[in-house]
Order: C-alpha cells, then structure tokens, then sequence
C-alpha cells in the first residue's frame, strides 16, 4: 500500500472543505479548483497540495457584480479587500453598540440627576416654608429670601406675611384703646396692596393712564397659534406658565393688570414671538429649544425661574432621544 495515500486523502479533503465554505459565501467556480486525482501520490504531489492555500483557490472562483451582475474573477487583492470590508463592518457594529449601552448610560445619568435635583428644590421649598411658618415678626420673613420689598416674595411667602402683618396688628389693637375706625385701612392691606399704582418701568400704552390696547386680541391670538402646535406637550406647558404668570401679575399690580402686562410684552416683540412659535413644530432640536426657550423668556419677563429652565430642558430631550455625533466619528460611520 501506498504510505502517501492517507496524506494525499486528507490533503484533498482541506482543499474540498475550502470550496464549499467559499461557495457558502458565493464564489462560483464554472470548472473544478480541485486538483486532477492520482492514483499513485508521491511525496511531490503531497508537497504541491500542501502549497495551495486558500487564497490560492478561492482566487478561480467569481463572483457576481452587485452593480452590472457581470461574474468577476476573485484575485488575491480582491479577496483581501473583502476581509478588509468585513473587518470594518465588524467594527461599526461594536462601535454602533458601545453608542447605543453609552446613550442609555447618559439618559440614566440625566434622570438620575433629575430626580435627585428635584428632591433638592422640595427639599429647599420645604425648609423655606417652615422658616417661614415659624417667623415671629415680618422681618424675619424679608430675612429669609433677602429682600426689602414684600411684592418680591413668592406668592406662597406673600400670605403668610400679610397673615403675620393683620395678627401682628390685631395683637396691638388689643393691647390698645385705639377706635374702631383707626384700623381699617391696615385691615384691608392686602386690598389695598392690590391695587397700588405699578412701578413706573412695567410696559403701558402710549397714556399712562390707559391700558395697551388690543391685549385682548394679542393675547387670543397667542393662545389660539399655541393651540395649533403639534408639539402640543410644549405648547401646553408655556401656556400654563402664562397662565400662572397673569395671576402673579394679578396678585401684584391688581385685578386685570396680569393680562395687560402680558400683551404689551408679546407687543413689544414686535411679532417676533410669532417666529418662535413656528420653531416649535420643527424636527431640529436646535430650533425648538431656542423657540421654546424664547416664548418662555418673554412670558416671564426675561426672568424664568431656573427650575422652569430645566423642566422645560427635560421635555425637549424626551421628545429627541438621540444623541448628535461629531463630525469625525459620523464620517466615519458613513464610509
């Protein structure tokens, strides 16, 4: 028996298995790439099956053009830059994943942050208000949110000052022999307080005496654009800041006066703010934070609270969950 028939059978069974996984990745061969069979090997003919390496017989095969469907010879260089592709395919993949486990980490991050940010501010709100519950004079009150005028007090600080200013007061008037008639004015305070004159620098009409005109109709005009959003989450959330805005302005210049105030800033925009509205259906994030951001500004008067800020900040990337690449790595992706 031949002592080179068993390498020359393993040697033709490699080659055999190397065609079939090249045609399982569509090679075509119209003639064999096998080796003309012998009879009797030699240690030659182990040698000569043994030189021929993969790329050398996958390299009479073809393939089909994705483009014309014409069949191309699958040279050395050929299959080099497939493997070449296929590395890089790999690698867009990994990369396409570590991207994706990094996003969810930010968001993550970001919500955590959130939560841990709003704990902060109730936390605060809480500690102001016992101060404030616990105040024995209405400096105190003035101390804790370092102020000197009462109007600048939160709304919520606001009525506890005027409840301690009339107990103050009526705790003197007990301990007096002052008449009836003396506190009356100092019982209807806050009233009066209402409907103090406005200071001198708050938008008006050309009179000082008369209100701007046409709030009405700027005012039903911006509530019927910001109802034809379809960004109706942002929509609604500006229209409720406007809405608590007028009963601040309410609460400080007197009945009426919130609206008023509240139209002669849309009308001081001169129509800008018509502009912004329109940014707020737009697909670019960039656009809609500056829209939103804008019509925020001037219904607080261009002074939004920060929690309002971020709020606001948080509905606009629940509504874009994506992240914007730099330019080197989206060239990068897209070669």
């Amino acid at each position: 028996m031949n002592k080179y028939l068993a390498q020359y059978r393993q040697q033709m069974s490699r080659l055999r298995h190397i065609q079939r996984e090249a045609e399982k990745r569509g090679y075509i061969f119209p003639n064999s790439p096998l080796p003309r069979a012998v009879k009797n090997p030699t240690a030659k003919t182990i040698q000569r099956l043994s030189a021929i390496t993969p790329t050398k017989l996958r390299s009479k095969g073809y393939k089909p053009s994705p483009v014309s469907g014409e069949l191309i010879r699958q040279t050395p260089r050929r299959q080099e830059a497939e493997r070449h592709e296929r590395e890089l395919a790999k690698i867009r993949e990994r990369n396409q994943r570590d991207l994706q486990r990094y996003e969810e980490r930010r968001r993550e991050r970001l919500e955590e942050h959130a939560k841990q940010a709003e704990e902060a501010r109730k936390n605060e709100r809480r500690i102001l208000e016992e101060q404030v519950d616990n105040a024995q004079a209405l400096d105190e009150i003035l101390n804790i949110f370092n102020v000197q005028d009462p109007a600048e007090l939160p709304f919520w600080a606001y009525k506890k000052y005027i409840d301690l200013q009339e107990r103050i007061f009526n705790q003197e008037e007990e301990a007096s022999d002052v008449e009836i008639h003396v506190k009356i004015n100092n019982v209807n305070y806050q009233e009066d307080y209402g409907i103090e004159e406005p200071p001198e620098d708050y938008p008006r009409g050309k009179d000082i005496d008369e209100p701007a005109p046409y709030e009405d109709q700027i005012l039903n005009n911006v509530i019927i654009e910001m109802h034809s959003r379809k960004n109706t989450e942002i929509a609604d959330f500006l229209l409720n800041a406007m809405q608590d805005e007028i009963s601040y302005l309410d609460q400080t210049y007197g009945d009426g006066m919130g609206e008023t105030i509240m139209a002669n800033r849309f009308r001081d925009v001169n129509g800008n703010w018509q502009n912004k509205l329109e940014q707020l259906d737009s697909s670019d994030v960039g656009e809609v934070r500056d829209g939103s951001f804008g019509l925020l500004g001037i219904i607080r008067g261009g002074h939004p609270a920060s929690a309002e800020n971020e709020e606001l900040e948080r509905i606009i990337y629940d509504q874009f969950k994506w992240k914007s690449i730099n330019n080197r790595k989206r060239d990068y992706f897209r070669r």
